[in-house]
């Protein structure tokens, strides 16, 4: 082993000592702070917040809180917003399904069971939407039988337009949908 490569080792495992000890040496006065912050801390918390701003900004929230880390209330946040977002079948606008990711995008809302409909948005070209979609799916390997779902409504249109190019019936089906 070179002198280079053992060097490197040995920093590598040197971070490693520090950081449980970094760790060791907060939980320590964490416990001695107060015990119930020491017991909702995590013990790997040097590991949990990787960074000097995150570990700093996570242990400032503990102290000035003691113990009331705002990130249980950012979660909660989360969890209410998503709660509140995924009730019900909903309705999806999905742009740039023509491409590698969109396609895989649109194959995944087509199995799901809560998605009742879906508006693949694309842009007008010399091609008719469904074969692009078609060309798509089959450059990717995907199941053409997914874009003749009933829940699927191909659609064209230009995002900076007025109603985004759509026909006023249409846009307005687009906009009472549950998007």
């Amino acid at each position: 082993m070179n002198a280079e490569r053992w060097l490197h080792m040995m920093l590598k495992s040197s971070y490693s000592l520090v950081a449980t000890f970094l760790n060791f040496r907060i939980c320590s006065c964490l416990k001695a702070l107060s015990p119930s912050i020491s017991a909702s801390t995590p013990r790997n918390i040097v590991y949990a917040y990787p960074t000097i701003e995150g570990l700093a900004y996570h242990l400032s929230c503990i102290v000035l809180h003691r113990g009331r880390s705002d990130e249980k209330e950012r979660c909660r946040k989360i969890d209410a917003m998503i709660a509140q977002y995924s009730i019900g079948p909903s309705a999806v606008l999905l742009t740039g399904s023509t491409g590698h990711l969109g396609c895989h995008l649109l194959t995944n809302l087509i199995k799901n069971s809560a998605v009742h409909r879906i508006y693949a948005f694309n842009r007008p070209k010399n091609s008719p939407v469904q074969e692009r979609h078609q060309e798509r799916f089959r450059a990717a390997g995907l199941d053409l039988d997914h874009l003749k779902s009933s829940k699927l409504r191909f659609v064209e249109g230009d995002l900076s337009a007025r109603n985004l190019g759509l026909s006023d019936e249409l846009y307005n089906e687009v906009c009472s949908s549950q998007l």
